[in-house]
């Protein structure tokens, strides 16, 4: 039963939503660019910001959540490095790393996590998500820019990035505990809103141009890593550092989570393989909807 309820509450939304940028890009050549730069230069940022402003980090389990996310992503970035330093291009590479390192916590991991586990889960996956944004955001960016700029041409450019003013921004504000008036909270609150649904469309209408079925030995490979050796690797690590409870579950459903959104969306935006990047999403969302609710199930077992 959980398998169906996961589906509905989770997977039928997103496709539906992928599927509507699919059809959109096929009948009226819906502009990817524009939606894009939207997503990096608006909609992000706000989520970003948000998310920061609003998170409620406290309590003695911040350090041992972060300690665990910060050493399970180093070993997968070793692998990934590993793996992808043949028989993939310049451009496929980072996209191929960072897919293997960051999930798709927001929009696919909390609805999931609440379905599962309950709103206990929040605090956690939300340390979680804090950690990855500051990293995929900072050097994720870095890695994806490195080909085409000198690094002090890379780290200028990133101080022009919005992203990184809204994750500086966000720890200013909930560090201070400045509290947003509801004329400037609102209009935020509904572009947040929007995030998941516009993200999902863009994906779709790369889809569009894309062929599923591309690249089939490097998508192979990240999907083994992300949805498979990670969640091995995750649930060894929670062993080691004595993590129990609902933290460790919480914790290891999450390293089986599929690759996050935003590598499609920085992609386009530094010209990495974009195109690879949305099928990955594609394969490693729908692989997901098998793998999650199985793990779950031998987790409560």
């Amino acid at each position: 039963m959980i398998f169906v309820d996961l589906f509905l509450a989770s997977a039928v939304p997103i496709f539906i939503l992928v599927a509507i940028g699919f059809v959109l890009r096929k009948l009226i050549e819906l502009e990817i660019r524009t939606l894009t730069r939207l997503l990096f230069y608006v909609i992000a940022p706000v989520v970003v910001f948000l998310e920061i402003v609003d998170a409620e980090l406290s309590g003695g389990d911040v350090f041992d959540i972060i300690l665990f996310v910060v050493i399970h992503r180093v070993v997968l970035l070793i692998l990934a490095l590993v793996f992808f330093r043949q028989n993939v291009t310049d451009r496929q590479r980072p996209v191929l790393v960072l897919g293997t390192i960051f999930i798709n916590g927001g929009y696919y991991g909390i609805p999931l996590l609440l379905l599962t586990v309950g709103e206990s889960a929040l605090p956690i996956i939300i340390v979680v998500i804090l950690t990855q944004t500051l990293v995929l955001n900072s050097a994720g960016i870095l890695y994806l820019s490195a080909g085409q700029s000198s690094l002090r041409e890379s780290i200028g450019r990133l101080a022009s990035i919005p992203l990184i003013w809204a994750i500086i921004l966000g720890i200013s504000f909930g560090l201070l505990q400045v509290v947003l008036p509801q004329p400037i909270r609102v209009p935020l609150d509904n572009i947040r809103a929007g995030f998941s649904a516009i993200a999902l469309i863009t994906i779709g209408a790369q889809l569009a141009e894309a062929r599923v079925d591309s690249n089939p030995g490097p998508i192979s490979l990240v999907t083994a890593l992300r949805l498979l050796i990670s969640p091995v690797w995750g649930f060894a690590l929670a062993q080691l550092l004595g993590l129990t409870g609902i933290v460790a579950l919480v914790l290891v459903l999450s390293t089986a989570f599929p690759s996050a959104i935003n590598i499609f969306i920085l992609s386009k935006e530094f010209e990495a393989d974009a195109e690879l990047a949305s099928v990955m999403a594609f394969w490693t969302t729908l692989l997901s909807l098998l793998t999650v609710p199985l793990l779950f199930v031998l987790l409560s077992g």
